[in-house]
């Protein structure tokens, strides 16, 4: 819900999630469970609801802080390495006292940038020159205090901007899009639709995040039945058509004109649950999709090491193309992560919530280096993971090995704040199996 800040570092779109500080435990249940005004604090305090609950992610951080500790004593955290980012255009974004953490997220176009906080949202010239702010009630029409997570993204297909944003109270997800391509009010710039997925208003669609094809727009959601353990159950892919064209509009279509569905209990490739789907912003448009996901590594009851993110297509259904169709998951191997301890910060005894590995961003392209596309994924770890999305191989090639992915997904991993060193790489060929392994470099 109210989450955290992000920050782009370098060319190759790596994002890490900066987080606002978080007290785990939170309020103890009841006997008969946590009430809804507990659940309501807790995300109006902490932005997210911990997949398995506050005392297992209390666990885990613990857990975390441990590891960490034994493996650096007398040391609280790691120095950073490497070169700091190049800063360009910079200005002062908005604010909101009111609510925390700010869950700051923004897109750029080719006329200006949106940003979009809890529970504000700020229009800009590409310049840093202030057009218009105002409320997300003000954007959306809904109760500003029942709002969160907001998200917006830049479409280069259909050249607008769009947004999505949860109302908690409803169990709804609000999005819609800009006009044109360079929208210049909060309120009548937009299009804006209420679309409530089949939940009712005890559940909990909780961490919404926002990706695109060509066709359709997508959230991925952890699912929480109710909120009297704080237990997700499942993880969900929501859907919706977009606009198709990319000339500016004066009238918004019907809601009718957009179909919407939802994927239900994702799963990775050997059946287990998945958790946390994010799906991939697109920056070179494609009829096909990406969303990632992975599986739950906190302790306990887990109390392990994962190793492995799962990767799924999305793609128009061939019989009625204004449907999508998700593939079947793949599993890719990646280097060894745990959930992370809270970061101290410099100069202070206050700490960053880092969560609890979860994915946190995902951005895909066409890699200049390779020709092809590529998905960047980001998570607050000490590793980051990219993956090289050719056309998936059939489905007879059996499970991943090593880091070659059945899906023709090679990848690869390395610190967040450091170019890493290069790692080998293989293709997944649709008629021969692997091919020849090669290096590459970020």
């Amino acid at each position: 819900m109210r989450k955290r800040a992000s920050l782009v570092l370098g060319a190759a779109l790596l994002v890490v999630g900066v987080f606002a500080s978080i007290s785990p435990a939170g309020a103890a249940p009841s006997r008969h469970g946590y009430t809804r005004a507990q659940v309501l604090a807790y995300l109006h305090q902490h932005g997210y609801l911990p997949i398995k609950g506050p005392a297992v992610l209390a666990a885990a951080k613990a857990h975390a802080a441990a590891l960490v500790a034994a493996q650096h004593p007398g040391s609280t955290a790691a120095a950073p390495h490497g070169a700091a980012p190049t800063i360009g255009t910079s200005w002062q974004g908005i604010s909101d006292s009111s609510v925390a953490p700010p869950d700051a997220n923004g897109a750029i176009g080719p006329n200006g940038y949106v940003e979009i906080i809890n529970l504000k949202i700020a229009l800009y010239n590409r310049a840093g020159g202030l057009v218009s702010s105002g409320t997300l009630g003000q954007l959306t029409g809904h109760s500003n205090f029942s709002l969160s997570d907001p998200m917006a993204l830049w479409d280069p297909d259909t050249q607008r901007f769009y947004f999505n944003v949860w109302d908690v109270n409803q169990a709804t997800m609000v999005w819609g899009f800009s006009k044109d391509n360079n929208p210049t009010s909060v309120t009548s710039s937009w299009c804006k639709y209420t679309t409530a997925f089949g939940y009712t208003t005890s559940n909990f669609p909780d961490y919404p995040k926002l990706g695109q094809t060509k066709g359709f727009l997508t959230i991925g959601v952890n699912f929480y039945p109710t909120g009297s353990n704080l237990h997700a159950t499942e993880s969900d892919l929501l859907w919706t058509s977009k606009p198709q064209g990319s000339g500016p509009i004066t009238t918004c279509p019907a809601a009718s004109t957009f179909k919407s569905g939802k994927f239900k209990d994702l799963r990775n490739q050997d059946g287990t649950q998945a958790f946390t789907p994010v799906p991939a912003i697109q920056t070179d448009p494609s009829a096909n999709g990406y969303i990632m996901a992975m599986s739950d590594i906190e302790c306990p009851d887990i109390c392990g090491s994962g190793t492995q993110l799962s990767v799924y297509q999305l793609k128009p259904k061939k019989t009625d193309p204004t449907v999508p169709v998700l593939g079947k998951p793949h599993s890719i191997t990646v280097g060894s992560f745990t959930s992370p301890p809270d970061a101290p910060q410099k100069g202070t005894t206050r700490k960053l919530d880092t969560l609890d590995g979860r994915l946190t961003h995902a951005v895909s392209g066409v890699d200049p280096t390779t020709g092809k596309v590529a998905v960047w994924v980001g998570r607050a770890r000490r590793r980051t993971a990219r993956c090289t999305c050719s056309t998936p191989a059939s489905r007879t090639t059996g499970p991943a090995t090593g880091r070659r992915a059945p899906t023709g997904a090679p990848w690869s991993s390395g610190s967040p704040r450091r170019r890493p060193a290069p790692s080998p790489r293989a293709r997944w060929s649709r008629r021969s199996g692997p091919a020849r392994s090669r290096r590459s470099s970020w």
